[in-house]
């Protein structure tokens, strides 16, 4: 795995806390693929089914909704359509594998939780604020995890090249949920598009120092990243989008845990862009949180994300 900080490694992590899961499924697609109706409706089961539960998004190829940004990814997708749970498993996108596969993940230990809030940090919409919150419930100093952030936009809509979704469905029986596209002729045009993944920053390891080395057990890091798309053409219509954080492993590659939120308007309250950090939690040299500075050596957690070792006196 490229993401590898250290190759050769082996690692068992005691879970002593039973932390929520929130599944990822990355569904690759493409308007030309006439069998990925199969992995449209297993997304639109899955948000019936699970609602903010689980993160859904679709990465389109090849077509007018493709993504330069989630290229890595994309680069180690032998098939389509096709899903991935995780990063860790891939299976065929239809409705009752991709039900059944949310739900097992739903139950799986995790090592961490993450948090995100999200903003823009201007009335043009230029940019984006990602606010994350991370916790562990073991501490470690590898360096290993990092955040990779998304946006997703739902009704996506076009005409033209790259638009109308080929069916290879067409004239089928079988299965009640594929009813529309059984119906539906060999192309069909002026669908809408939801999940579509059409912006995202360090989508394969995350991004460098959005997670601290040093790894408190229950210790909460903080974390801003600002994600710039005043060059995106991609995106149709702002008010449409969703922000994802996807805490992954660089170590495996795989994603631990996800958050993903809604995109509040711009406040002129408050500089998106250039708050100073400031001390969000203190910590003994053994982890153990306090509420103030303590004499001796602590662990400073600052609201950038950073943690500073600061001796009282």
């Amino acid at each position: 795995n490229k993401c590898a900080a250290k190759a050769g490694i082996c690692y068992l992590i005691t879970i002593t806390e039973k932390l929520a899961a929130v599944p990822v499924v990355e569904e690759f697609t493409g308007t030309w693929c006439g069998y990925c109706p199969n992995g449209i409706v297993g997304m639109q089961k899955a948000r019936e089914t699970y609602g903010d539960q689980v993160v859904l998004i679709a990465a389109h190829a090849s077509d007018a909704m493709e993504c330069a940004d989630y290229y890595p990814i994309l680069a180690s997708v032998t098939g389509f359509p096709s899903a991935r749970m995780n990063r860790e498993k891939d299976f065929y996108p239809s409705a009752s594998t991709m039900l059944n596969a949310i739900k097992s993940s739903l139950d799986r230990d995790v090592q961490g939780t993450i948090e995100l809030s999200a903003m823009w940090t201007d009335e043009e919409r230029k940019a984006v604020r990602f606010d994350t919150k991370t916790k562990f419930v073991y501490g470690e100093d590898d360096g290993r995890y990092g955040i990779a952030y998304v946006l997703v936009e739902d009704g996506m809509t076009g005409s033209g090249n790259g638009w109308a979704q080929s069916n290879y469905l067409s004239g089928g029986t079988g299965d009640p949920d594929m009813d529309f596209w059984y119906k539906a002729g060999s192309v069909v045009p002026g669908l809408a598009f939801d999940h579509v993944a059409v912006a995202a920053w360090d989508i394969d390891c995350g991004v460098s120092g959005s997670v601290q080395s040093e790894i408190v057990a229950g210790a909460v890091q903080e974390y801003t990243y600002i994600g710039d798309i005043s060059g995106n053409s991609l995106i149709q219509d702002k008010s449409k989008l969703k922000a994802i954080a996807l805490l992954i492993d660089g170590i495996s590659g795989a994603i631990v845990n996800a958050a993903q939120t809604t995109i509040q308007d711009y406040s002129t309250g408050v500089d998106a862009s250039t708050s100073a950090p400031h001390a969000v939690a203190y910590y003994t040299i053994d982890g153990r949180q306090v509420d103030a500075m303590q004499k001796g050596l602590n662990i400073v957690k600052m609201s950038d994300g950073t943690s500073r070792k600061i001796l009282g006196k």
